[in-house]
């Protein structure tokens, strides 16, 4: 993390290969550990860890990622030449987009703050901590 003039942290991060890479600047919105099977399935892990920013601050910095819409409200961008998952973004939140978090090359001071969709956890998966757990999405039951 760098800090910029204005004290906002500024986050950069990429892909694996290093083809596509990215700044986002500001504090999180929001950030939490995803089970849904979309996230497990296009990232191919049990979670995806995601944080969530105001979309005019993102921007990426090298190379285009592939637009792959994962269902009719949902694109999300990958490296299409190493795989790795980068963004995440919904029409119903049109200003915002989630990064995920293991492409920020230095995420202090982003902290997942619950678990999310723990209703689609794969079974083997066991969640080793205590942050609050939705079956679905905040505001929907706690699991």
């Amino acid at each position: 993390m760098a800090e910029t003039g204005t004290t906002q942290p500024t986050y950069e991060g990429g892909c694996h290969c290093g083809e596509i890479r990215y700044r986002v600047t500001g504090v999180a919105i929001f950030a939490a550990y995803c089970h849904c099977r979309s996230c497990t399935m296009s990232s191919g892990a049990p979670l995806v860890g995601w944080a969530t920013f105001d979309e005019k601050s993102f921007a990426f910095t090298k190379g285009l990622p592939t637009d792959r819409v994962s269902s009719p409200a949902v694109h999300r961008t990958f490296c299409p030449t190493c795989g790795s998952a980068l963004t995440y973004t919904h029409a119903e939140r049109p200003d915002q987009i989630d990064v995920t978090l293991a492409t920020v090359d230095d995420p202090v001071g982003i902290t997942p703050m619950c678990h999310v969709w723990v209703s689609e956890k794969r079974p083997w998966f066991a969640i080793g901590d205590e942050l609050p757990r939705y079956t679905e999405w905040p505001g929907s039951t706690l699991a």
